[in-house]
């Protein structure tokens, strides 16, 4: 399964996902970024309110633990759990071959 959803790892081989932020926020003020901006693909994008939901936290930080608790399961969660999943196996398998 390969997957161009930016993940980074965290402690503890957790990985996460930072959620694309709003540019313009409600009170109407923009956010410019000075850095290339990271491309989330069109799918990701379109299905971003499945799994918006399991941050529990609202830190806006998706992680591996908190798409395993959340309830809410739509079929799109369950594949960015999967990429999650495999992402940390083959993280821990790098860094831990002899």
């Amino acid at each position: 399964m390969v997957s161009s959803i930016p993940m980074n790892m965290g402690y503890n081989n957790n990985p996460y996902i930072i959620m694309p932020l709003n540019k313009t926020s409600e009170d109407g003020m923009t956010v410019k970024c000075s850095t290339p901006e990271t491309k989330f693909p069109d799918e990701f994008m379109n299905n971003l309110n499945d799994i918006k939901a399991a941050d529990a936290d609202g830190n806006n930080i998706i992680s591996l633990e908190e798409l395993r608790n959340f309830e809410g399961k739509t079929e799109f969660a369950q594949t960015i759990l999967e990429i999650m999943e495999k992402y940390a196996q083959d993280f821990r398998y790098k860094n831990y071959k002899v």
